[in-house]
C-alpha cells in the first residue's frame, strides 16, 4: 500500500512539472495612480508577444506618435470608435450599475469630454503604439482590432483633433 501511494505521488509530481508553469506577472493589481487595473478585469494570462509589440491588459503608455500629415480626427475616426466600443459604459447618460463599473468622471460620448487627462488614460488602456497593444478596454462586448487601436493611439498622439 505504501509503495502504491509513493508511486502515485511521484506520478502526480511528474505530471505537474509538465504544466505550463506560472502565469507571467501582467500587472493585474491596480496602478498607484488610481487608473485602470485589477485582477477582475484580466481576461488572459498576461502579456502576449504580438510580433515586436506586447499585447497586454496591464495599463501603460503606448508611445504612439503623430505622423506628419495625419488626417485622423474626432469626426473621421474617434467618434465612431467610441460609439462602437466605449459608450455602452462610458456615457454621460448612464449612471450606477448601467455603467458597468466605469468611473463616473470618464464619459466618452462627446469630443469636449476628452480632456488631455482622459486621453492619456485611454492611451494606457485601449490604444496601441510601436511597442504595445493595450487591450484592457473594453472589458466586455465587441473589441477593436489592432489597426483600430493603432489609429486611436495616433489620434491621441496628435492631440485629439
Amino acid at each position: 500500500m505504501a509503495r502504491l501511494l509513493t508511486c502515485s505521488l511521484l506520478a502526480i509530481c511528474a505530471l505537474t512539472a509538465c504544466g505550463p508553469g506560472p502565469a507571467p506577472d501582467d500587472g493585474g493589481t491596480p496602478p498607484a495612480d488610481g487608473g485602470p487595473g485589477g485582477d477582475a478585469a484580466m481576461d488572459d494570462a498576461g502579456p502576449v508577444d504580438a510580433g515586436m509589440r506586447m499585447r497586454t491588459t496591464a495599463a501603460g503608455p503606448t508611445g504612439a506618435t503623430c505622423p506628419d500629415g495625419s488626417a485622423v480626427t474626432y469626426d473621421s475616426f474617434a467618434q465612431g470608435f467610441f460609439g462602437s466600443y466605449c459608450v455602452r459604459c462610458h456615457a454621460s447618460t448612464l449612471s450606477g450599475g448601467a455603467r458597468n463599473g466605469a468611473p463616473p468622471d470618464v464619459n466618452l460620448d462627446s469630443h469636449a469630454a476628452i480632456t488631455p487627462a482622459i486621453a492619456a488614460r485611454i492611451d494606457r488602456v485601449a490604444a496601441a503604439g510601436p511597442t504595445r497593444i493595450n487591450i484592457f478596454m473594453p472589458i466586455s462586448g465587441a473589441a477593436p482590432t489592432d489597426a483600430e487601436r493603432d489609429r486611436l493611439g495616433e489620434w491621441i498622439a496628435c492631440g485629439t483633433p
